[in-house]
């Protein structure tokens, strides 16, 4: 039996899930950031928390695109907000991985970063104009587009690169 539930007109876009499936997580008007509980239907939005492209953690923090021009890479945890720095360039998309935490950043002019769950930078995994990263379910691999429209595919650890499509 398909249940549909109606969480109210909240004006919410870009919703994410939680990890536990017990949360939804959208981009209000105005850069504010709401979490529904599915279950019981309540919102709230996050009065500390503001950005573009909301998603959780799997430690629970918030990640998001901020700044002046919403191409900063920010976590918050428990309302405290951390800047990831030392990028070199604004943010275009990023994605994170479900079950390990770690999050991939496409940086304007320099590739495809790897960030830790703790907002950490680990490693640059490609060099040029990519963006659109996402993580495969079981966090392992990571697609991306390149700047004429090809799926690449960096698969972890290795970190070897291959296109997947053209």
């Amino acid at each position: 039996m398909l249940v549909l539930r109606d969480a109210g007109d909240m004006g919410v876009g870009r919703p994410q899930w939680s990890a536990d499936s017990r949360q939804v997580i959208g981009e209000k008007f105005g850069r504010k950031v709401i979490v529904i509980d599915v279950e019981e239907g309540r919102a709230e939005v996050l009065g500390s928390v503001e950005g573009r492209h909301p998603m959780f953690g799997s430690d629970g923090s918030l990640w998001v695109l901020g700044g002046a021009q919403a191409t900063q890479l920010l976590r918050y945890v428990a309302n405290e907000r951390t800047a990831i720095e030392g990028l070199g360039g604004p943010v275009r998309s990023f994605d994170v991985a479900a079950r390990t935490g770690d999050v991939v950043a496409a940086v304007v002019g320099r590739g495809l970063a790897l960030i830790g769950a703790d907002g950490g930078f680990k490693a640059w995994l490609t060099e040029g104009g990519h963006h659109l990263p996402r993580w495969s379910p079981d966090g392992q691999s990571i697609a991306f587009v390149d700047q004429v429209g090809g799926l690449w595919v960096v698969e972890r650890p290795e970190c070897a690169l291959r296109e997947a499509a053209r």
